[in-house]
């Protein structure tokens, strides 16, 4: 242990962490380590990083430091904290059916005040979190948590990931995770001492930020869970309105002459478009075109003889075989009055005398 390059320690004087060049060197620094409380000596020499030490024999095989670079940056990041007056938070976005739900990124003004630290000190080994709670003007109160560490954390990308809440005096809080890896070249892009460029990378990089809970998430997911739910309920209807269709399956039919009484006759099993099946084909269409929109579907072929839908690619049409398709966009306006719409089309299959066909 008394070869670690220690770059903050707690001075006595102030108790406050400081940094290797905001003190005198050597003993005169007047500095003790924050991991075991021995006196620690500045190093500001020419070859090595400036850093702390431990005194000569302060620290040996019988009296071990717990200090780690990790632990004493979790400590140096709560010191930090506690003397900037905003932070920088990253853009939270997640996928709901084929469109964006987001909150841009935007500044957190806090004060120290408003910070609490559900870990202590002696146990930040792994990870430290900050939580900022903040009363709003209509005294509403905000909670953050953020996670400082040094894994990979993955960022929420869709709203079936596990949720990532953070507890916190028996309430599921934002939470989000600030990377400390690569600290040291994040450093010295800032060109700034130490504090000041730990100080610019708290605040304000959005890099080292990504979401891993937001507050937006629980009611998306109901949300979701409720769109999923009537996708498959308009998918059912339009299977059982599909079986439905195959036994009263509209064809165009002449009349057919009797060869032995030269009388015009309907073929068996025919019969003339009555109000009641208009009512029944005009509740198809609008509930297959409604289960398409649902699903997402932007446009599709519009079969000109039977008026229902079939997938963009089709040579005929998926319900009464037909080959004459109409490229049809499904947009809002396409929607507009869309069962006054149906119903025109309806009434046209009886202005071109033609028949259900019925099937026993």
């Amino acid at each position: 242990m008394t070869g670690l390059l220690i770059p903050f320690a707690k001075q006595l004087t102030t108790g406050n962490f400081v940094f290797v060049d905001e003190v005198d060197s050597g003993l005169a620094c007047g500095c003790v380590c924050i991991g075991c409380d021995e006196d620690l000596q500045a190093n500001k020499g020419k070859v090595k990083t400036h850093h702390f030490s431990h005194k000569p024999k302060s620290v040996d095989d019988d009296r071990i430091c717990p200090f780690t670079f990790e632990r004493c940056m979790f400590w140096m990041c709560r010191e930090i904290m506690e003397n900037i007056t905003y932070i920088m938070l990253p853009e939270y976005s997640i996928d709901f059916v084929s469109r964006q739900d987001m909150a841009r990124e935007q500044k957190l003004i806090f004060d120290p005040d408003c910070i609490h630290y559900p870990i202590g000190l002696e146990n930040t080994y792994r990870e430290d979190i900050a939580v900022i709670s903040k009363k709003s003007a209509t005294g509403k109160v905000y909670k953050i948590a953020f996670k400082f560490h040094y894994k990979n954390e993955k960022q929420i990308s869709h709203i079936w990931e596990p949720k990532r809440s953070y507890e916190f005096e028996g309430e599921e809080i934002a939470l989000i995770s600030v990377s400390l890896n690569g600290l040291g070249d994040r450093l010295n892009k800032t060109g700034k001492n130490f504090r000041d460029g730990l100080q610019d990378i708290l605040a304000d990089d959005l890099e080292i930020k990504s979401w891993l809970y937001h507050p937006k998430e629980a009611p998306l997911r109901i949300k979701h869970e409720q769109a999923l739910e009537e996708i498959n309920s308009e998918l059912r209807k339009a299977e059982e309105l599909k079986i439905k269709h195959r036994q009263a399956m509209v064809h165009t039919s002449k009349p057919k002459i009797n060869n032995d009484t030269g009388d015009n006759e309907i073929k068996p099993m025919e019969r003339s478009v009555t109000p009641e099946d208009e009512e029944n084909r005009l509740e198809e269409l609008v509930a297959q075109v409604k289960s398409l929109r649902v699903q997402g579907v932007s446009e599709a072929y519009l079969c000109k003889y039977c008026f229902f839908m079939s997938a963009i690619g089709s040579s005929k049409c998926d319900t009464c075989g037909h080959s004459e398709l109409e490229r049809t966009m499904l947009n809002d306006e396409y929607f507009i009055k869309i069962e006054k719409k149906y119903k025109s089309k309806c009434r046209a299959l009886l202005s071109a005398k033609r028949h259900y066909k019925i099937v026993n």
